[in-house]
């Protein structure tokens, strides 16, 4: 039998997995805003990324509240509430199973979650991979460890990209070799580059998607770090890190740079790890996180260049970023089945 490929990003979705925040006490003062941002993500999604979304509610309140808001797209069956599933928080980036194609078909690799190392347990989000697995009747394996989806970066060729603490960290009672054989073998991965370094205040503990994507097979982007920049030393220790892992192991990577958006705080004076390599790759558009800082439309256009296909749109997510992530961090792709294309 065939192994799996876990498609890259940039590859046809069925659709796009949101799950609509419930739990006040997690948004202190930005409950309502990062309601409002992931409504407004997932009418972008629907409407500019042409991709059906599947959004996770909580209760019947939140249904009508969403049904009276997205009353347009849902008339259109570009989105679909479910409150079948229950779910603690708004993460499906980490929640959900990693979704590969063998034979045409999907496929669910589900990983252990433990709360981002037992920092965020909130009830039903153990469960989630395995249910939402369930639901859509697909092949389903489970793995041993535990492994976020924001952990794993991949360029649809077999190369993968992750980060020392939350990967090898998380998963510290196993060896080495054994979490890197584990992994490449449930995701058919080639190749692993482990990064080390994070943005402070990461609740995450250094997601790869804070810190590096894959915009083509070949091309890496990270950030530059802007003036003063309380993040500059791991920025630029991402760049020098990736381009000596391209140099030493033959990877044929080329590294470029969006701005950073520097120093972005709290409206309590805390700095927030705001990263605008936080975006969504939907099937007609590329959606970017904005902080409502001064590089914010600077970003968007240096992202455009490596999307000569797809219109980059800014997605606000100034609220959501308090909660410890953006765009990137709520959404989850699930690939076309190639028998469907």
């Amino acid at each position: 039998m065939k192994k799996s490929r876990l498609p890259a990003e940039w590859e046809p979705h069925r659709a796009c997995w949101l799950a609509w925040p419930h739990l006040a006490d997690e948004w202190p003062g930005h409950f309502e805003g990062a309601r409002d941002e992931i409504a407004g993500l997932a009418q972008q999604i629907a409407t500019l990324g042409r991709e059906h979304v599947h959004l996770l509610v909580a209760s019947p309140e939140d249904c009508a509240l969403l049904e009276q808001r997205l009353r347009a797209e849902m008339s259109a069956k570009r989105i679909t509430l479910d409150q079948s599933i229950p779910f603690g928080d708004a993460w499906t980036r980490d929640t959900l199973p990693f979704f590969s194609l063998r034979e045409g078909k999907l496929v669910a690799q589900v990983f252990g979650f433990d709360g981002w190392g037992g920092k965020y347990l909130m009830p039903g989000d153990g469960e989630l991979g395995a249910v939402v697995a369930s639901r859509l009747g697909v092949e389903t394996h489970q793995s041993p460890l535990w492994v976020e989806g924001g952990a794993l970066e991949v360029n649809g060729s077999g190369l993968g990209l992750t980060t020392e603490h939350s990967l090898f960290v998380r998963n510290a009672e196993r060896t080495r070799a054994e979490v890197d054989s584990t992994l490449s073998e449930a995701l058919n991965l080639e190749k692993l580059v482990c990064l080390r370094g994070a943005l402070e205040n990461d609740h995450t503990d250094g997601h790869i998607d804070t810190l590096a994507r894959f915009v083509s097979p070949h091309v890496v982007v990270v950030m530059r770090p802007a003036k003063d920049d309380p993040n500059e030393a791991v920025m630029t220790s991402i760049h020098e890190q990736l381009v000596r892992a391209s140099e030493d192991r033959g990877l044929d990577l080329r590294i470029e740079e969006l701005p950073s958006a520097g120093a972005v705080y709290s409206d309590e004076g805390e700095l927030l790890p705001a990263s605008y390599l936080n975006f969504y790759i939907a099937n007609e558009a590329v959606l970017m996180p904005a902080y409502g800082v001064a590089t914010d439309e600077d970003a968007r256009l240096a992202l455009q260049a490596h999307f000569p296909t797809r219109p980059v749109y800014a997605s606000p997510a100034r609220h959501l970023i308090t909660g410890g992530g953006a765009v990137h961090c709520c959404t989850h792709q699930e690939p076309l089945a190639e028998e469907s294309r």
